[in-house]
């Protein structure tokens, strides 16, 4: 808990919440609160879910989630610290009634930081007295013609004639508490009133967040969720170049906006001799032929374990379209996929622009960004969207277009999006709802597997170890394999899978990135008097990096021609020196392209990239299960069910480990040994 002032920082760089402008300035605020580190910062977040499903009885329940930032990047925001404070009972939306329900937690924040509360802390064996703070959450309504918690009633947006909708074409602080001091609370009579609903502001209650006494000094109370903005505004732009029917925006009543408000010839609509009207294609829409290319790629499309799930259930060849994309399909796509998606069918005017608005969300989406990158970002925003302006029609934006202008000055004073974005919660809710038994009393269920969650959670394993001495001649084989939190198969074995982990890299002792074809994973087994010890190495077939990588010189992309391979012969590595990626080849009309991949770098599932101090731990660490060579070689290191359980990938799961050969001269007993030394922690 007091890693957030002992951790080694780098200088301008943000990593956690706690290098952010509203933590600094929390702590000038509160000098007092700032002297003692163990005091605790809270984030909440509240969403409601249907526990019945899409095609039965409505039903909409809203937990109540706080979690601490004060935790280390690779503890903060997982499931064991997120706690659920309150649980809104259904049926119904509570809406503007919500704070009703958030009294009593209202009442415990302010005790605990007026009063505070008597706790144990375990390093120091002594009691002390807790204080805590909290912040992120608002009443500003993020829908209709103020849906911008920033611009407020300084906006720019417009009502569109023929599209009859409002939009944030060309649309590129004030002290809150005087606009909202006035306004009345959820549990005020009057805010029900005919009068307060004909306010003309944004703000539609007073939220009961303002009686904390520290609400007001916040930097930043409410967050725009970038899960959701990115998700809409890909589905926007995906839909409108797909020409979607019933969902682009490159519609006849769209156009002749477009000839009100752009003057672009090229899109007006043409007269015929009937007096009827022909529109133009657009050069941002992708005819019939393309739309098949594309559409057959995606479902060709293959991920390592847990990157993504199955893209091929979203095509519909038939239609030529993509539909039923989840929030984190679409992240992949949108940070990954789309430059190379549309490299070879938009115009490359159009392209660019496609690209850097990619760029935008990747590097905002970074675990960390350094604070010069914010700036640039925070520069070259409106300057992106002015470009896609120049593309698209002003039906195309709506609010969730004009609302990334805001995310880098969200990073700058917040800290990464990883830390306030939706997914972490949205797994934590998918988690208890898979839980609930008895869906006639949901919240029951819900409170049950809560507490069932928490129990399995603090429970720990016997580390399981293996030393030795010298090496035994015995050999064998693996077809899949887990290390550093990647999951890895042979070709022979993954190449008919719906997934592709059989795609490793490597860097040179030149930073040099090699990329190729894992072929075989060999174990080499020592034995000892007791033990058994162990070594994993990688045999791949690797490119040409040299002669046969392109790199983008603007945008990065990383092309690679599988058919020149490396001349030296050096195909083993160790296996914790490998790092995985996945290949893809270019939806392309043109057959030179054949030859060509695009190549994509993988994270580890659960790891952050921030410094690593295992001295803020005040308990001993506990390892995972795992076996290890006697040069302390990383091993095999495998995930527990419960991170499987959570795995959105379409592909196929395996619990086990399967061996392929066996050297006959091992002992019954040995064999034992060793089987159950790779068994997974259920």
């Amino acid at each position: 808990m007091q890693w957030h002032s002992q951790n080694p920082r780098v200088s301008g760089t943000l990593a956690h919440p706690s290098d952010s402008e509203a933590w600094k300035h929390l702590d000038n605020t509160y000098k007092d609160f700032a002297s003692e580190p163990r005091f605790v910062r809270l984030g909440l977040c509240t969403d409601g879910f249907s526990a019945h499903g899409k095609f039965v009885r409505q039903y909409s329940c809203w937990p109540v989630i706080v979690t601490p930032y004060n935790l280390p990047p690779w503890l903060c925001m997982k499931n064991p610290f997120m706690f659920l404070s309150l649980l809104i009972p259904g049926p119904k939306n509570p809406k503007g009634n919500l704070d009703v329900y958030m009294q009593p937690l209202i009442d415990e924040l302010k005790s605990l930081w007026d009063v505070g509360t008597m706790t144990y802390d375990v390093s120091t064996k002594q009691n002390f007295k807790l204080r805590a703070a909290f912040g992120m959450l608002s009443g500003w309504t993020t829908s209709g013609k103020m849906a911008c918690p920033y611009c407020m009633d300084k906006h720019r947006f417009f009502w569109l004639d023929n599209g009859s909708k409002v939009s944030w074409f060309d649309s590129h602080c004030h002290q809150l508490w005087e606009q909202v001091k006035e306004i009345p609370k959820s549990i005020d009579p009057k805010i029900h009133s005919t009068k307060s609903k004909k306010v003309k502001t944004g703000w539609h209650k007073q939220s009961i967040f303002w009686e904390l006494p520290y609400w007001k000094d916040l930097l930043i109370r409410h967050n725009l969720d970038v899960m959701h903005i990115e998700k809409n505004f890909f589905d926007q732009l995906i839909h409108t170049i797909m020409n979607v029917k019933d969902t682009a925006v490159d519609t006849d009543k769209a156009r002749l906006d477009v000839q009100r408000y752009c003057k672009r010839r090229s899109l007006e609509p043409i007269e015929s001799d009937d007096g009827s009207l022909i529109f133009p294609k657009a050069p941002y829409t992708l005819d019939k032929a393309q739309r098949r290319v594309l559409c057959e790629w995606i479902k060709d499309l293959k991920f390592p374990d847990g990157y993504a799930s199955d893209f091929g259930r979203c095509v519909d060849l038939q239609a030529c379209k993509i539909h039923g994309m989840k929030s984190h399909d679409c992240h992949v796509f949108m940070e990954r996929l789309l430059p190379v998606a549309m490299r070879e069918l938009l115009p490359n005017n159009v392209w660019k622009a496609v690209t850097e608005i990619n760029q935008v969300f990747r590097d905002l989406c970074s675990y960390t960004i350094k604070v010069d990158d914010v700036t640039r970002l925070e520069k070259n925003i409106p300057e992106i969207l002015c470009k896609l302006e120049k593309i698209f029609p002003p039906a195309f934006f709506n609010s969730m277009e004009h609302l990334p202008v805001h995310l880098p000055h969200e990073v700058k004073v917040g800290g990464p999006v990883q830390y306030r974005w939706m997914y972490p919660f949205e797994r934590f809710l998918n988690h208890l709802k898979k839980k609930i038994g008895n869906k006639a009393r949901v919240e029951g269920s819900i409170c049950k597997a809560y507490l069932d969650f928490v129990i399995e959670s603090s429970e720990t394993d016997e580390v399981i170890r293996a030393l030795a001495m010298g090496s035994s001649r015995q050999v064998k084989t693996w077809r899949q394999f887990d290390i550093n939190g990647f999951k890895f198969h042979i070709f022979y074995y993954g190449k008919h899978k719906a997934t592709m982990n059989y795609g490793v890299g490597v860097i040179s002792e030149e930073e040099i990135d090699y990329f190729g074809i894992l072929e075989e994973v060999i174990e080499l087994v020592y034995l000892g008097t007791i033990n058994v010890f162990k070594t994993v190495l990688f045999k791949c077939n690797w490119m040409d990096s040299v002669n046969g990588m392109n790199i983008h010189e603007q945008y990065r992309l990383v092309d690679v021609n599988h058919s020149k391979k490396y001349p030296a012969y050096d195909p083993f590595f160790l296996a914790h020196q490998v790092y995985q990626v996945y290949f893809t080849s270019y939806p392309s009309l043109k057959k030179d392209k054949s030859q060509w991949w695009a190549v994509f770098k993988t994270k580890a599932r659960s790891s952050v990239d921030a410094p690593f101090d295992e001295s803020i731990f005040q308990v001993d660490i506990v390892e995972t299960p795992t076996l290890c060579s006697s040069d302390d070689d990383d091993g095999v290191m495998y995930e527990d069910m419960d991170e499987m359980e959570e795995d959105d990938s379409g592909g196929e799961e395996e619990e086990q480990h399967e061996e392929d050969e066996w050297d006959d001269t091992i002992s019954e007993s040995e064999k034992e040994t060793m089987c159950l030394s790779y068994l997974f922690d259920i």
